[in-house]
């Protein structure tokens, strides 16, 4: 549903509201009265409520894969290099899509099953690729990771809270922060990370 005119202004309003009051809280009455249309009038450009979160968790999410994909095959065959480039594109989205990312970790349950079944699948593959690429490192010797699933998802939630917290005027810039968190893994712990690596 992105483009220009009425249809972005509502899915800009909506994940302001949602991300402000919440999904459950924000009503088509005050999205309409953000946008400046007759709350029957946003049914010209959306077909629903929920259909709206979906667009925004949808949107997202395939950026969020297809920006991580990229960087990661930039790095070929290195599983190492594989991983930090997970790290930074993970902070890096996190961080500038701070709003649509919270939205897509706190409102999944929101979804009708079809659309969550969707959404849960784009995040499996998400997750999928960090989990291949910290495995490729286990077996390679290059980082110790003794439990691969316990491992993948602590490093998911390190990624993932930067949504909860990151602020542009913060005492770290964005780019210090993508040096900085991947070394606060445990497995990265002790290892000389060098020059972060997309």
């Amino acid at each position: 549903m992105v483009g220009t005119g009425p249809r972005r202004r509502i899915r800009d309003a909506a994940i302001e509201l949602f991300y402000q009051a919440g999904y459950a809280t924000t009503s088509l009455r005050q999205l309409s009265e953000v946008v400046g249309l007759q709350t029957g009038s946003l049914y010209n450009h959306i077909a629903s409520k929920e259909e709206l979160l979906y667009d925004i968790m949808h949107g997202v999410m395939s950026e969020l894969l297809d920006e991580t994909v990229e960087a990661m095959e930039r790095s070929g065959d290195d599983a190492v290099g594989r991983t930090l480039a997970f790290f930074h594109t993970s902070i890096r989205v996190h961080a500038l899509r701070q709003k649509e990312t919270f939205i897509v970790n706190t409102e999944l349950r929101r979804l009708s099953d079809e659309h969550r079944r969707e959404i849960v699948a784009l995040r499996e593959r998400y997750e999928g690729l960090l989990g291949s690429a910290l495995g490729a490192c286990a077996k390679e010797g290059s980082l110790r990771v003794h439990d691969l699933p316990l491992a993948t998802r602590v490093a998911l939630a390190l990624c993932t809270s930067v949504a909860d917290w990151y602020r542009p005027d913060g005492p770290r810039s964005l780019e210090e922060l993508q040096t900085e968190l991947p070394r606060l893994f445990g497995p990265f712990v002790g290892v000389d990370l060098g020059v972060m690596r997309e």
